[in-house]
């Protein structure tokens, strides 16, 4: 009867042991989530669905929830982002907001291998891997937002104005990187170096996004119906003075040879392939610009305050006082 009851004892210890070593193995391998940095351990937890990656169970963290508050500074300057990148770029309408979402996928591009993809487009569910998606405003997004709230997500954030930003301090306390207007139009590809440290950027990684950032901001910006106001001006004949081309947010679209830049933009400059949407208002393709600057002179336009396509206006010096590039 001793003989069995110590046979018995042992097998119970022996699951014990088992059930213990499961229980480490399941811990180092569960994904681990700090302030919306992802740092995946096995190839399941990669791979989750968006119920997955909403589960309060499947995050841990040791720091403190407050961290942010008490000390923004030093996290967000001690932050190196690691695949899978999961980011959701919040910008306020006309302030560069496609810019830094351009900017963020190049980065996330080129830290990623060819064979990865890399989600740009939100359409109501969150995809595996990497993602970059852009959000005007929290009620537009409100699963993204979710994520932020759980810190499953990076975030960063364009404004107009860093002491009046529109979105919530949930997701202003978040921010690795807040990019202002005024930056951007003084010096757009100095915007690049400010991604070094939290991305571990190498001095020819930022060589190879301010290439791609350069050719895709000549296309933005000369080539479509979101162009410059100063380039539809141009096209429809307008008198533009050299006081006009002094001003700060003047693009001289009238200096660049469109189709050089078109061909430049399709043999993927910095080794980063162009990932383009809404092909009825946007670049895609070599000769677009063309057919985009014709439709502009036929009268389409972009307004940003009714949000759709408009007859452009025919009084020059109207056009000139309203609107931003």
């Amino acid at each position: 009867m001793s003989f069995l009851w110590s046979i018995k004892s042992n097998r119970i210890k022996i699951v014990m042991v088992l059930l213990t070593v499961l229980v480490a193995i399941r811990f180092a391998t569960e994904e681990h989530i700090i302030f919306g940095l992802s740092y995946p351990l096995d190839v399941e937890t990669m791979t989750t669905e968006l119920d997955s990656i909403t589960d309060d169970k499947k995050s841990s963290t040791n720091l403190d929830p407050d961290i942010h508050k008490k000390n923004p500074r030093k996290i967000k300057a001690d932050v190196i982002l690691r695949p899978p990148y999961r980011i959701v770029q919040f910008g306020e309408v006309r302030t560069g907001s496609t810019f830094m979402h351009q900017l963020l996928y190049a980065i996330v591009r080129i830290k990623t291998s060819p064979g990865e993809r890399v989600s740009m487009y939100h359409e109501g569910a969150v995809p595996r891997g990497n993602f970059v998606f852009k959000c005007h405003s929290e009620k537009s997004c409100p699963r993204l937002v979710s994520l932020v709230k759980k810190k499953k997500v990076s975030v960063f954030i364009s404004t107009s104005d860093r002491e009046n930003i529109h979105f919530p301090s949930t997701i202003k306390s978040r921010a690795l990187h807040i990019q202002e207007t005024i930056n951007i139009r003084a010096c757009s590809l100095c915007e690049v170096d400010a991604y070094k440290g939290i991305f571990n950027l190498t001095d020819t990684e930022i060589q190879r996004v301010k290439d791609y950032m350069a050719t895709y901001e000549s296309i933005r910006q000369c080539c479509g119906l979101q162009m410059s106001r100063w380039e539809r001006m141009r096209l429809h004949g307008c008198n533009i003075t050299e006081e006009d081309r002094a001003r700060p947010d003047y693009v001289q679209c009238e200096n660049l040879n469109k189709t050089e830049v078109e061909l430049k933009m399709a043999s993927n400059p910095g080794g980063i392939k162009y990932n383009g949407m809404h092909p009825k208002s946007n670049w895609m393709k070599v000769g677009d610009c063309a057919e985009f600057d014709r439709k502009v002179v036929m009268g389409s336009g972009f307004s940003p305050k009714k949000k759709k396509f408009v007859t452009s206006v025919k009084e020059c010096n109207a056009l000139k006082g309203k609107g931003k590039k």
